[in-house]
């Protein structure tokens, strides 16, 4: 289902759709999801049974340190796989044995944290009666704070907890409303939950009275990732049950990957002939954003409020150089053109595996994908005819690429996102690599001379060598990939390090630490040197540049333009 389409049945369903929200959804507020407390427990035990500074293990966005962290736990033998639902448990109670340590940590989580744009939609919908119920696994009281600003107090709300899960069901048997259930209990709750036996022994009344509700209503879920057992199995049990009569809708956000047990959970209730859908969206905010435009009710002191309170992204010119006031560099080059049409071959080919392998085994310099409508491609038509004719080639058309699939990780996505990858290395002195799904552009060794790289010379030094004490290469480089922001696309690049090894190689802790080091002594004056010379060197150091992904074939090309000037930011007061 797509979030257009859920739009206009929330607005008829909305009093019997519940809500369920995850931590994910209060990530805006300033809090971490769960995956970043595991990450922060990880590093805390690292580094206190090894006697390192927690200085130097500050980032955890580097996925190196993340790699460090994974290899030490998967050497005990005794710590759960990494992204299995356990980790959260058992590396909390790892981190902190002691249940009183485990509040006060929840409790600093929380200081500070205030109600994002969503929380604060998300109460006015309570006020509107647009929505009644709110059951969440937060520990968190950003949404009590913003029904609160909303409300003017919080006396109209009823809040059930672990500790008084009478009001849950005193307020569900006499239909009572707003009602915020926290399955969890809160950062000032005797009975935190975060072990794997407290887990276990979820409160009986709030299971029972969330398996009812569910037999009763619809429910949408946001920032969610089903990690605790307890709760899918209530899930399942309505499912089975026949529940969920006004709907069952999941929102994710396109980047990430959706657990296996949620798909499986859809599948179940889509063979009951319920009504399940998992729907992309990015984040909370966006989509309680979006839900709010579909009311017109919204009283004019609420309305005010929210207008002051939404977070608003604007696109404007760049001003002249000067020191006027500040502003913060993107790593986002904007694509000012991008291909609209490609080639589409109707045949009796198979899946996306085969149209890779054929591809592959014909050493042909061209891309494709496959979507039920056929092939979709770039390249050569005489050379896509020669590799697909065996194939029974019915048709051989154009096809149009439309914007709003490439908003996400369609095929016409992951098409476009490969072509721009051979654009950026065509004519370039720069190699391409993939890995996973994600694309890399790093300097060709034997032409680190070339005048090109000066910048880039000027901003690092050295651009490629051999890691000491090892027989790996390494190189300058950027990680790439395509982003749509204010209806344009970007080309957003991160300047790192390429390693150069094959599939099987293991690569050592030693090269990992060169690269963590050589990236670390950058800061913004050097980072903001190398956004300038990557910039010159995918543009040829043009205001504006046109790439392409081949040269002079007969059939359909990909073309880009990118812009050498990146975005730009500066709040507006």
């Amino acid at each position: 289902m797509t979030i257009d389409t859920f739009l206009r049945l929330y607005s008829l369903r909305a009093p019997n759709i519940m809500w369920f929200l995850g931590a994910g959804a209060s990530s805006s507020a300033g809090l971490p999801t769960a995956i970043n407390m595991i990450w922060d427990f990880k590093r805390l035990i690292y580094c206190t049974k090894n006697k390192i500074p927690i200085e130097t293990c500050r980032d955890l966005n580097d996925s190196l340190l993340k790699d460090r962290l994974q290899k030490f736990f998967d050497s005990t033998g005794n710590c759960p796989a990494i992204n299995s639902n356990d980790e959260y448990a058992f590396y909390f109670e790892k981190a902190y044995p002691n249940e009183k340590d485990r509040r006060t940590y929840i409790d600093r989580l929380m200081r500070g944290a205030t109600p994002s744009y969503g929380h604060l939609i998300l109460a006015t919908l309570l006020k509107l009666d647009k929505a009644r119920i709110v059951w969440t696994t937060n520990f968190d009281k950003v949404l009590e704070d913003a029904i609160y600003k909303i409300y003017n107090g919080t006396s109209d709300l009823l809040i059930a907890t672990l500790d008084t899960s009478a009001i849950a069901i005193e307020a569900l048997a006499e239909n009572r409303w707003p009602l915020l259930i926290k399955l969890h209990g809160d950062f000032h709750s005797r009975r935190l939950k975060n072990i794997p036996e407290e887990l276990k022994r979820h409160d009986d009344n709030l299971r029972d009275e969330l398996f009812k509700a569910c037999l009763k209503y619809g429910l949408a879920v946001s920032g969610y990732s089903g990690r605790d057992d307890s709760i899918m199995e209530i899930f399942e049990k309505a499912i089975e049950h026949n529940g969920f009569r006004n709907g069952l809708f999941w929102f994710h956000p396109s980047t990430t990957a959706i657990s296996p047990r949620i798909q499986d959970l859809i599948l179940k209730a889509k063979e009951k002939k319920i009504e399940a859908y998992i729907i992309e969206c990015e984040t909370f905010d966006e989509l309680l954003g979006d839900i709010i435009n579909l009311f017109e009710d919204i009283p004019t002191e609420i309305q005010k409020y929210l207008n002051m309170e939404k977070p608003k992204i604007i696109d404007v010119p760049v001003p002249k150089p000067g020191n006027g006031w500040p502003l913060i560099r993107f790593n986002a080059f904007l694509v000012t053109s991008f291909p609209n049409v490609c080639r589409l071959i109707k045949c009796n080919i198979g899946g996306i595996k085969e149209v890779n392998r054929v591809i592959e085994d014909s050493n042909a310099d061209v891309i494709a994908t496959r979507r039920t409508v056929g092939v979709l491609a770039f390249g050569s038509d005489t050379v896509l005819r020669n590799i697909f004719e065996k194939y029974d080639v019915s048709e051989f058309d154009l096809y149009s690429l439309e914007k709003n699939r490439l908003f996400f990780e369609s095929g016409e996505y992951n098409l476009i996102y490969s072509a721009l990858g051979l654009a950026l290395c065509r004519n370039r002195p720069v190699n391409i690599a993939k890995i996973r799904n994600s694309y890399i552009a790093y300097i060709d060794a034997d032409e680190s001379k070339n005048e090109i790289f000066q910048p880039l010379r000027k901003a690092v030094g050295v651009l490629c060598g051999k890691i000491p004490n090892t027989e790996f290469s390494w190189m300058e480089a950027i990680a790439f990939k395509l982003e749509q922001r204010l209806g344009k696309f970007w080309l957003l690049i991160e300047p790192t390090i390429f390693i150069d090894y094959k599939k099987d190689d293991i690569v050592p802790d030693s090269a990992k630490e060169f690269v963590r080091e050589r990236l670390a002594r950058r800061y913004n004056r050097e980072w903001n040197e190398v956004l300038e010379a990557w910039g010159i060197i995918i543009t040829d150091g043009h205001a504006d540049c046109e790439i392409e992904a081949f040269e002079k074939i007969d059939g359909i090309n990909a073309k880009f333009g990118i812009s050498n000037i990146t975005a730009f930011s500066r709040k507006q007061k």
